[in-house]
């Protein structure tokens, strides 16, 4: 087995200034903060953000690959939220380069992979059941908002370097998502949303 060494940026906390010296880091969180948890999901805005390669893997292992196929997938799965929030507390980037690694392509283009975890904040949808059967219990979020529902996720995101794009120079080649759904599926039956 081979070893690469890189130099990475560690990230505690939230977003931040030093955070956003890097491009791809930068990058995702205006993805982030200004598209993904806005929900504005329009056919444009997701070829301003996403490669044609672009891949997505839920919780399941499953990769759907192709931006339209993968971002399929993704508004199936977060359509049974009307709000969300996503709040990094740890993160690593580095430069992709080794040898071997699939997401290295000798293309010239400079690529990333940024490896952490986020509270996901979520307002579920209200089923045919009403809101929770009339619980209305929340949880409070770091910054004291309420949400029906806070996740502790990881992700993996590759970015990649692209002249033409208009966020940063960068586009989304792909996303993997690590979360338990269970308390979500346990909500959406409290509310009716799935038997």
């Amino acid at each position: 087995m081979s070893a690469t060494t890189a130099e990475a940026l560690i990230s505690y906390g939230s977003w931040n200034a030093q955070g956003r010296k890097n491009p791809a880091m930068a990058f995702l969180e205006s993805y982030t903060t200004t598209y993904f948890d806005k929900r504005d999901y329009t056919s444009e805005k997701i070829t301003e953000w996403h490669s044609p390669e672009f891949y997505f893997q839920g919780s399941d292992g499953e990769r759907h690959h192709g931006r339209d196929t993968a971002w399929t997938k993704i508004k199936e799965l977060f359509g049974a939220f009307k709000s969300q929030e996503h709040v990094p507390y740890f993160g690593v980037t580095v430069p992709i380069t080794g040898e071997g690694d699939e997401h290295a392509k000798k293309d010239g283009k400079k690529r990333w992979l940024i490896a952490g975890f986020a509270n996901a904040h979520f307002d579920i949808v209200d089923g045919p059941e009403g809101h929770a059967n009339g619980k209305t219990e929340k949880v409070k979020g770091a910054d004291g908002r309420e949400w029906d529902l806070v996740l502790n996720s990881a992700y993996r995101f590759f970015i990649v370097e692209d002249e033409k794009a208009e966020h940063g120079g960068c586009l989304l080649e792909g996303t993997e998502l690590f979360a338990d759904p269970g308390r979500v599926f346990q909500m959406m039956q409290q509310r009716g949303m799935v038997r």
